[in-house]
């Protein structure tokens, strides 16, 4: 009896060791792709010369207009 519930207790502590690591590694590789995904499929933001040559940010904020 003392066998079983030792080797129950042992096969217990290896799930929680090892087998949970590979579910979270998982988890983690496929969180990783998508946001690699995400990174990748995002347009980059216009930009324009100004006179001097140097580039800057276009806002494209629609602006409100005062009455």
């Amino acid at each position: 009896m003392l066998i079983t519930s030792g080797l129950a207790m042992v096969l217990f502590v290896v799930h929680q060791v090892w087998w949970t690591n590979v579910q979270a590694r998982a988890e983690a590789d496929e969180a990783l792709s998508r946001l690699e995904q995400t990174w990748t499929d995002e347009a980059p933001a216009p930009q324009t010369v100004d006179e001097t040559g140097a580039f800057e940010l276009v806002d494209e904020r629609p602006r409100s207009r005062a009455a």
